[in-house]
């Protein structure tokens, strides 16, 4: 996905989100688990265990995505909202110097 998202791609961003598993979900950095390479760092939630990554950092990415991937899509809902205004705006101003 590159470029500029569709509404459409973004509603379908947000209902992936929806339906995760809910609560804190953690990136368990500070053990690595021993025997498989491909498996070493667990995100889990406060119930059990989601997924396993080769690295730190992917474990800690995937498990912020939960809580970022939700406020990033309030943002960008937020500033198309401003948008919006700003070209309502501008439109209503422009007939006036018609």
């Amino acid at each position: 996905m590159s470029g500029n998202l569709t509404k459409d791609q973004i509603e379908e961003i947000r209902q992936r989100v929806e339906v995760t598993t809910k609560g804190f979900w953690n990136a368990n950095i500070h053990h690595e688990w021993p025997g498989n390479e491909n498996l070493r760092y667990w995100i889990v939630t406060l119930e059990d265990g989601l997924a396993a990554t080769v690295t730190k950092e992917d474990a800690e990415f995937i498990a912020n995505a939960h809580q970022d991937i939700p406020a990033l899509l309030n943002h960008i809902n937020k500033l198309e909202k401003e948008l919006e205004k700003k070209e309502q705006e501008r439109t209503k101003n422009a007939t006036v110097f018609l």
